[in-house]
């Protein structure tokens, strides 16, 4: 059995809901970044079987995405093999983590190891968009521009010096996350916010220009006041105004890293960028909520580079 196989959470830094679809989707623009807190996968491979799946959550076996993926990949190869996967989730549900996609992208990659289908990342992406919208960004760890109904990703074009030499890297600093265990349906958080969205012609032109405009500014600037001059989330006056609990995490955080928290996805979680932050700040974060008696769960992570 792989020990160990970490699936990492994501934050959206940048999220723009710009219209509703005739096909009932909307049409996101997202820049959607890694994190190095996770679910742990353990897989044992099966050499004819069935997928069985173990999960601390009661989610029935046929409900989980996990199972799901890798039924798919058996479908789309036709491939006898089976697995034992036994998941410890510790992304939360409803959180705006994206927990079950990333253990989708993550079952997809591994299997297609395990079970030698040398599939392409072309032909996993295509399993992984019918699984879920955002589930394709989880299939490699560099932050990429997610747009579509979240289907296509484009990796962020960050070239800096390091070590004296030019190097592809993502954003740096430390991530606190604060999750409040409040379970926000993202459906419904979409259907509160058709009411605000302005319909708006959206095309390939749309997200090319967005980028565009987005990597000649990170160009010209430090990671750090890129994000403090565009992190953003169009969900946040619905769900703060439906949330006020939400909405007092998120002030907050706001006033403890000057300005740099946002919601991730539709939320509940609120996430702040920190150049540094201590443990004993955090520790210190901790006990304030137990002594308000709020049973939230808060960490720190760094961003996957």
């Amino acid at each position: 059995m792989k020990n160990k196989i970490i699936a990492n959470a994501k934050i959206n830094l940048i999220l723009k809901v710009l219209n509703k679809r005739t096909d009932g989707y909307h049409n996101i623009f997202s820049l959607m970044h890694k994190i190095h807190f996770g679910d742990i996968l353990k897989i044992k491979n099966i050499i004819e079987g069935p997928v069985i799946i173990e999960c601390n959550y009661d989610i029935p076996q046929e409900e989980n995405i996990v199972y799901k993926a890798a039924m798919a990949l058996k479908e789309y190869t036709n491939c006898p093999c089976g697995a034992l996967i036994k998941i410890q989730k510790r992304i939360p549900l409803g959180a705006g983590l994206g927990g079950g996609s990333s253990d989708a992208a993550t079952i997809l990659e591994e299997l297609n190891n395990f079970w030698h289908l040398r599939l392409t990342k072309s032909e996993l992406r295509n399993i992984a968009v019918e699984l879920g919208s955002d589930v394709p960004f989880f299939l490699s760890s560099r932050p990429k521009w997610v747009y579509g109904r979240g289907e296509y990703c484009k990796e962020l074009d960050c070239i800096r010096m390091v070590n004296g030499a030019l190097e592809q890297t993502g954003f740096r600093g430390r991530v606190l996350v604060i999750y409040p265990k409040i379970h926000i349906d993202t459906g419904l958080a979409y259907q509160s916010l058709d009411r605000k969205i302005i319909d708006v012609k959206v095309d390939n032109s749309t997200y090319n220009t967005l980028i565009s405009d987005y990597e000649c500014e990170l160009e010209g600037c430090s990671q750090y006041a890129f994000l403090k001059n565009n992190m953003l989330n169009d969900f946040e006056e619905v769900i703060f105004n439906s949330y006020p609990e939400v909405k007092e995490i998120y002030d907050y955080l706001a006033n403890l890293s000057g300005g740099m928290a946002r919601l991730t996805g539709s939320g509940s979680s609120v996430f702040a960028v920190f150049k540094y932050i201590s443990q004993e700040q955090i520790d210190a974060i901790k006990q304030k909520y137990k002594d308000e008696g709020k049973d939230y769960l808060v960490f720190a992570s760094n961003f996957v580079l």
